[in-house]
């Protein structure tokens, strides 16, 4: 029988990391706080400190910054979802929510348990946009 326990702690201490860590906010200068590493990457509302989304790279510096904040609107579903959700009609007002509303925090993490790191915290967050 496989002992869970070594695993549930391991990824246990991970979201702790995670919730302590520093949070950057969505502006010009993100670019370089984010890694041009692997890991997990997790956007929060910056006043009520809740989960938005929770999402993985192989870089985060580019997903985050690139993709995610300043790319256009086929470059990341979030901003599709934020859009849809909160009934915004253009991409600039969903950057505008990102840079008002939102900040990220980031673990690096490398290699394949990236995943498995990802889905275990969607579990324990619930971030409104992760599907």
């Amino acid at each position: 029988m496989t002992d869970y326990y070594p695993i549930i702690r391991a990824n246990t201490k991970l979201l702790e990391q995670l919730l302590c860590c520093e949070s950057y906010g969505f502006n010009s200068n993100l670019k370089k706080f984010l890694p041009a590493l692997s890991g997990i990457y997790a956007i929060f509302n910056k006043e009520s400190n809740v989960a938005l989304y929770v999402g993985e790279s192989k870089n985060i510096q580019k997903r985050v910054s690139e993709d995610l904040f300043q790319g256009n609107e086929s470059r990341h579903t979030l901003k599709r979802k934020i859009m849809k959700d909160l009934s915004l009609e253009t991409l600039s007002n969903a950057k505008d929510f990102l840079r008002k509303d939102c900040s990220v925090r980031f673990l690096q993490v490398e290699g394949l348990k990236r995943k498995a790191i990802e889905h275990f915290l969607i579990s324990i967050l619930k971030p409104r946009w992760n599907d």
